[in-house]
């Protein structure tokens, strides 16, 4: 019976966080053309033939972040420094986006949220999640 409410959770988790990304982005991206806050193609490296504007990867961290609550994830240390890896992502992308970076701060910047990630990974072994990762592990293995 546990282990159905779990992928009840996950399923509900999945789709709050997809239908707040539905709800945020179209928001994000008017905010960002208001406030030009634009990719200009350039023909060169940017192929995109009009504008294209930025901060949908902002919508999508936030959308992530209320699933992630809404399962109760956020409630546990270690998902806590995943929450500040994907932060720092979102940051590093975002500054990325707005401000030419060098590729080395770039990469300090990921590394940083992999090292992150790693620790957390070693300390996640919390069974009543195992349903969760089943259905994630379903989902890239096949």
């Amino acid at each position: 019976m546990m282990v159905v409410m779990m992928y009840k959770m996950c399923i509900y988790g999945s789709l709050m966080s997809f239908f707040v990304s539905l709800i945020t982005i179209p928001f994000f991206c008017k905010f960002a053309i208001s406030f030009g806050i634009i990719d200009q193609p350039d023909g060169k490296i940017k192929k995109h033939k009009t504008a294209t504007p930025y901060l949908g990867g902002v919508a999508v961290f936030f959308s992530m972040i209320i699933g992630m609550y809404y399962i109760g994830l956020l409630s546990f240390q270690y998902f806590k420094l995943i929450t500040l890896g994907l932060f720092i992502l979102m940051i590093v992308g975002l500054i990325d986006d707005l401000y030419p970076i060098t590729p080395v701060k770039k990469i300090l910047g990921q590394v940083v949220a992999v090292v992150l990630f790693l620790f957390a990974g070693n300390f996640l072994k919390i069974p009543h999640l195992y349903p969760c990762a089943t259905v994630l592990d379903y989902f890239f293995t096949y």
